[in-house]
């Protein structure tokens, strides 16, 4: 009886349940899984290391993004909107966002967002971009592999709270709600050792309540939203609920502790020095003393 007990425990326990499920993914995707194989070639390359994964919160415009330039950085989804953006240097470039991924060139909301994924590229950066897998079909409609370099992610039915689980991106890791916890995951598999958040207001909730207010022009950001762009938010907001939205909020907030707690299972420090967020599950620092260091 005891050891059918423990042989039970043994393939009930979360790290067999995350591995049946990573397995499942791989079965049901087997050709996207071959993108993301590739991403061996990170595994530590900045060990050690500290970065700065940027968000794009209204806080980034009291920032001079310049002192950045010498940093490693992780910069997310439209930040090449931002008018200081080829200051950062940026080292990589995420985009996650699966409403992003199916463009229409017949629609001038979506070439806009297609000429700001190309101005990721700057004149003298051209850092490497991460795209879910979902975007691989977009990306080869438009030639943006031959624009840029690229690597993929693919998230699956993983928990991200299961303990002792690691979340390497040569896997499918857990669906997040914002592209910053993704961009968490990447630098801990590429070895980082103290992480950075800046930008990362949280203030997203302000934007989704402005975009049902179709006579808003007040979008909380780090940069300034075009007409074009206002219709394209007020247009995809539409295909959600309001609480659904306030719901995937709530997910988000857990999910930065969850995420705080594995970067400390890992021996990785993660901090936010993002003035005047409000982002409770991550310890709050200073830019200033982080930068002197």
């Amino acid at each position: 009886m005891k050891r059918t007990t423990m042989l039970f425990k043994a393939f009930s326990s979360p790290e067999f349940e995350a591995k049946t499920r990573r397995f499942v993914t791989k079965r049901r995707n087997f050709q996207d899984y071959n993108l993301i194989s590739k991403n061996v070639s990170y595994l530590n390359i900045h060990a050690g290391n500290r970065c700065f994964i940027i968000g794009n919160g209204p806080s980034l415009k009291k920032v001079d993004l310049s002192r950045l330039k010498d940093e490693y950085t992780i910069t997310v989804n439209q930040s090449p909107r931002m008018d200081n953006f080829k200051d950062i240097h940026t080292t990589y470039h995420l985009w996650v966002d699966e409403r992003f991924f199916h463009l229409e060139r017949n629609n001038p909301n979506d070439m806009e967002l297609l000429d700001v994924m190309r101005k990721v590229n700057t004149d003298d950066n051209k850092p490497i971009v991460f795209y879910k897998v979902p975007a691989h079909n977009m990306i080869k409609e438009f030639g943006l592999d031959k624009e840029q370099n690229i690597s993929y992610i693919m998230d699956g039915n993983i928990n991200v709270d299961t303990p002792n689980v690691d979340f390497p991106i040569t896997e499918p890791v857990p669906m997040f709600s914002t592209c910053i916890h993704y961009a968490i995951l990447i630098a801990v598999y590429m070895g980082f050792k103290e992480i950075y958040l800046l930008g990362c207001d949280c203030t997203g909730i302000i934007n989704t309540i402005n975009a049902r207010m179709e006579s808003s022009k007040e979008f909380a950001y780090a940069y300034n939203i075009s007409d074009n762009e206002r219709r394209r938010m007020i247009e995809q907001n539409k295909k959600s609920s309001l609480a659904d939205e306030f719901e995937w909020y709530s997910y988000l907030f857990r999910t930065y502790g969850m995420l705080f707690q594995y970067c400390k299972r890992r021996g990785v420090t993660l901090l936010n020095a993002t003035e005047g967020s409000i982002l409770e599950e991550v310890p709050r620092v200073h830019l200033d003393d982080v930068l002197k260091k």
